[in-house]
């Protein structure tokens, strides 16, 4: 039977309030959400008024969805300022997401259009930017009102402590006191003080300063204690956690051996002695590291890109024997910064190439040439070789491939990475000459080709008439759709790659195998990822005669376990990495500087004992610092919100097909009902009262009250639903059917139990900011203490030194620094009280701060009177 035009009214009502909830945001997404992502959600989303949470999920785990379920919810509530920083090499797949799974535009930022983007008409919106980015904007950024600011992989700021990390300096400077989402996989990576430094970010109350926490913490090692302030700040789900309720599938490493041929032998000692020239007069000095590595990187990869690559470099040399200065000339650098990410540190510490100042022109030229001549060497001998060793081996790698997957019954389907977009030419000129012609398609990010644009027109026709995206995310959308019904294998750059959800191929072939562990696992993250049936194959490619490559391999592969198992980089391997870009450099390194087998064994057997010294007890201590429950609690906590979830559901639902009808034909707000058969609790005259409350003019609750004879309140829903459900309409009334003085009383009444309500659910929120303010008012008190001590010992050492000294003049210069000190002594002795009652006042001054905060004023609006009268 329909709902009647009461129930109806109180439900449209109801139906708003429940689109308020942030649950609401669970069921606007086009994506499958898991009950550790919703908790992470709400622990974020109730975070923020303490100044929010660092979300740690392992890797895979799906801390974006997290983050942009706190955005969305964010949005829908209208504060729509909101920053998200991010590596620059994620800013694209970031937007792409947000873009396709939560219908939210987001805009990228970069200073070319900066006016455009932050100052044009429409101000609000999400705003993407790079960290390198909001550090070098940052005054500017400063002056828009943010509501909210996302981090992602925040490890990047966890040295904010530190007095030379200027990036993360000013990236505090530009987001303090903005509620923040920290997203990061390896919340302690090197020491306690990574810890230190994110929560920093959050609230520097909590630990007040770095000397007082090495104190407690690092002296100490009071766990316990770090570990419950750590609870309401840090969430944080590990891949075993979860295995009962999601799929994971396994990977498997194969490797497929090869050796150089005598030229390409050849060819690699001809460029590894380049490369550990002192002077390279092609290579900027102040670019020498991360160029180098790239070469050294390209060289792995094919002849065809060694020989492309080289000729930037002799081209430069021509440019800069005809020029007067090093710095004019810049041509070809493109070429390398294509290959490293913006947020990598470009230029290093140096003096500069001072080459000019010790040689004349004349003789510098000869360098010049000198260098060219060699270049020339290395362009010949890549261009003599016609058949890689490598190609060979990709060859064999498909054919075991398409082999498995035959023997298991599922599609034949490789993905093929490598980091040149020349050698990706190369590969699928390759793959054609064996037999692979109309199976093969390329992504890359430019994607300019005849075949991409023919298939883009066909998946355009064939989705006319579909919301469309991006021009961008329609081509990804295209390629992902023709990989998957028409193609088998698809060959991709690593920037290409970006946003590539491939979970229906289950083999990834590494080409060429980055030194960025990372990168590796964001690679094999396409396939293996939540939604992959089958097991993944990783397929990695190795030089047998490469001691270097070999011993690369063993570190990527059984120290941070990436192709093995079911969690590949999991957090076994928390800590061991500083980041991904300091570990290539750390190979980059043992490159440049060994020559023989036992240099390479020595200085790899190093960096191997190193990441075990990190796999010690203590180290699995800190990591037990975010095991906040047992697995018998985080059992009961799903099931609890597997509960939540579902009544959500059920009366979003139902209130959403209850809702009153906009053309409804009854406009008066008054009615006299009788209701038949009544056996309920209340008397058999009253009044029933629907309406809402507000604050500041948005819903925080519908009202359903009943107030009967003998002033006897009822305010539990399904009751009054209940009684309404019987009520038949004797009259429609235009004046009001209750006095002022007794709606007076049924507002009052509604307003005491939601401010019960209220206040119930903020009071830990409350203790949770006293706590952290006494706990900052302690750690203040103390110091000045610890400051006293510390003038102690200073005036003591000055004792000695002026009983031990002979010189005269040495002991007046003493005697001075002693006055001055018992001087500041006495000084702080008679501020002492003083400092101690400004804590007490500033402490008290946060805390009517916070309490102000959570004040509201709400009102009770009465949409319907309705006086009742029973019938036995």
């Amino acid at each position: 039977m329909k709902d009647n035009y009461f129930i109806q009214l109180y439900n449209s009502i109801k139906y708003e309030y429940l689109k308020n909830n942030p649950l609401f945001c669970l069921y606007n997404s086009n994506i499958d959400i898991n009950p550790h992502q919703v908790e992470a959600f709400l622990f974020g989303i109730n975070s923020l008024n303490n100044g929010g949470a660092i979300l740690a999920d392992e890797v895979g785990l799906g801390k974006t969805i997290e983050a942009s379920l706190i955005m969305k919810y964010y949005y829908l509530s209208n504060r729509k300022n909101i920053l998200l920083i991010i590596p620059s090499s994620l800013r694209k797949q970031w937007q792409i997401e947000l873009e396709e799974k939560f219908k939210l535009e987001a805009k990228i930022v970069e200073g070319y259009n900066f006016d455009d983007v932050i100052k044009g008409d429409n101000n609000e919106g999400i705003i993407i930017c790079s960290y390198q980015f909001a550090a070098l904007y940052a005054e500017k950024l400063k002056n828009i009102a943010w509501d909210l600011v996302i981090f992602d992989e925040a490890h990047k700021l966890r040295n904010v402590h530190k007095s030379n990390v200027k990036l993360a300096k000013k990236i505090y400077f530009l987001t303090n006191k903005i509620p923040k989402i920290m997203l990061t996989a390896t919340p302690i990576q090197n020491t306690l003080y990574d810890i230190f430094g994110l929560v920093q970010f959050i609230d520097e109350k909590i630990f007040y300063s770095k000397k007082s926490f090495s104190k407690k913490f690092l002296n100490d090692g009071n766990y316990i204690e770090l570990k419950n302030s750590l609870k309401q700040i840090i969430k944080r789900t590990l891949r075993k956690d979860v295995k009962d309720r999601i799929h994971f599938s396994s990977r498997t490493c194969i490797t497929v051996d090869f050796a150089f041929t005598p030229k390409e032998a050849i060819l690699y000692q001809m460029i590894n002695n380049y490369l550990k020239r002192e002077i390279t007069f092609a290579i900027p000095t102040s670019n020498k590291t991360l160029m180098t590595m790239v070469i050294r990187k390209l060289t792995a990869s094919s002849s065809y890109a060694v020989a492309e690559t080289f000729q930037v470099l002799k081209n430069r040399l021509i440019l800069l024997k005809e020029s007067t200065a090093v710095s004019s000339v810049n041509e070809g650098l493109d070429y390398f910064l294509n290959f490293i990410d913006e947020d990598d540190n470009l230029t290093e510490d140096d003096n500069g190439d001072n080459t000019y100042e010790l040689f004349d022109r004349e003789k510098v030229n000869e360098f010049i040439q000198n260098e060219i001549n060699e270049i020339d060497k290395i362009i010949t001998s890549a261009e003599s070789i016609t058949t890689n060793s490598k190609g060979t081996a990709l060859i064999e790698a498909v054919d075991i491939a398409f082999r498995n997957q035959k023997k298991q019954g599922i599609d034949e389907k490789v993905v093929i990475f490598t980091e040149s977009i020349r050698t990706q030419k190369y590969i699928v000129e390759l793959l054609m000459e064996n037999g692979y012609n109309d199976e093969i398609m390329i992504f890359n990010g430019s994607n300019n080709d005849r075949r991409t644009k023919e298939i883009y027109r066909a998946w355009r026709v064939k989705n006319y008439g579909n919301t469309m995206y991006s021009r961008s995310i329609e081509i990804k959308n295209a390629i992902v759709d023709y990989f998957k019904h028409e193609s088998k294998i698809l060959v991709v750059t690593d920037a290409g790659s970006e946003g590539l959800n491939l979970q229906f191929c289950n083999t990834v072939i590494n080409y060429d195998l980055p030194w960025n562990p990372q990168k590796i696992e964001q690679r094999i993250g396409r396939c293996h990822r939540y939604g992959q049936q089958n097991d993944v194959s990783v397929i990695n490619l190795l030089n047998t005669e490469n001691v270097a490559d070999k011993r690369v391999y063993e570190i990527l592969s059984e120290k941070l376990s990436l192709f093995n198992g079911m969690f590949g980089a999991s957090d076994e391997a928390i800590g061991l990495l500083e980041s991904g870009e300091s570990f290539e450099k750390r190979v980059l390194d043992i490159y440049q500087k060994c020559s023989t087998v036992g240099e390479f064994n020595k200085e790899f057997n190093k960096l191997g004992k190193e990441f075990e010294k990190k796999r010690n007890k203590g180290f699995k201590d800190l990591k037990e610092l975010f095991t906040f429950w047992d697995d018998n609690k985080k059992s009961k906590i799903y099931t609890d919100l597997n509960n939540k979830l579902y009544k959500y559901n059920e009366c979003l639902t139902y209130t959403s097909n209850s809702k009153l009808d906009s053309n409804s034909p009854i406009k008066n707000k008054n009615y006299l009902i009788n209701i038949k058969g009544n056996d309920l609790e209340f008397f058999t005259k009253g009044y029933i009262c629907i309406g809402a409350i507000l604050n500041k003019g948005q819903l925080v609750k519908p009202v359903l009250i009943c107030k009967d004879e003998k002033n006897k309140f009822i305010v539990k829903e399904e009751t009054i639903i209940d009684t309404l459900s019987k009520a038949e309409i004797i009259q429609e009334v235009g004046e009001s059917l209750i006095s002022l003085t007794e709606l007076n009383i049924i507002k009052e009444e509604s307003l005491k139990s939601f401010m019960l309500e209220y206040y119930k659910e903020n009071n830990e929120l409350l203790n949770y900011e006293k706590s952290k303010i006494e706990n900052w008012k302690v750690l203040k008190k103390d110091y000045l203490v610890h400051y006293f001590e510390e003038i102690d010992k200073e005036i003591e050492v000055l004792k000695s030194s002026f009983r031990d000294s002979k010189d005269f003049k040495e002991k007046l210069k003493i005697s001075k620094e002693m006055k001055d000190k018992e001087s500041e002594k006495t000084t702080m002795t008679l501020n002492y009280h003083k400092d101690i009652e400004l804590i007490d006042n500033e402490a008290n001054k946060m805390v009517k701060d916070f309490e102000s905060n959570l004040q509201i004023e709400p009102v009770c609006q009465i949409i319907c009177e309705i006086r009742y009268i029973t019938e036995e």
